[in-house]
């Protein structure tokens, strides 16, 4: 399987033949799609899904750090409608929208906030010989 960027959107080709096609218009903050469209002999197997997880993060829709908005048109039957909530689509208004805020539980730090270097203690372990802890497992019984 290839996507190959075109004008309008992506396409998806299956070897040397084009089965799927997505239009999507890039936005500041996201991108809104338009016709989303897989061949009905390559439809149920995954293929719809992948070319709509790739334009997704084509568009950064996957980045943990920034907030995106995709829209796209209000499906017209309950399998497109599944289709689209798969990915987090919700409808609003006159059409589905997936909105996704940046993850503030991650913490970034690119440079140093320590001034002074830090010291690490090592600690070794010797083990025990077996005849002390014989000993010791002796001397506690009586």
């Amino acid at each position: 399987m290839k996507i190959i960027s075109i004008d309008s959107g992506f396409a998806l080709y299956k070897e040397k033949d084009e089965i799927g096609r997505c239009a999507l218009t890039p936005t500041p903050k996201g991108g809104t799609f338009g016709a989303f469209c897989i061949l009905p002999q390559w439809r149920r197997k995954g293929y719809g899904s992948y070319l709509l997880k790739e334009a997704l993060r084509a568009l950064g829709g996957y980045d943990r750090e920034q907030a995106t908005v995709f829209t796209a048109p209000l499906p017209t039957d309950p399998g497109e409608a599944a289709f689209w909530a798969k990915f987090d689509f919700q409808p609003e208004g006159t059409q589905l929208v997936r909105r996704r805020t940046p993850d503030l539980s991650l913490i970034h730090i690119s440079e140093p906030t320590r001034r002074t270097p830090i010291s690490y203690a090592v600690f070794c372990l010797k083990k025990k010989t077996i005849s002390y802890a014989v000993f010791c497992l002796k001397k506690k019984k009586s």
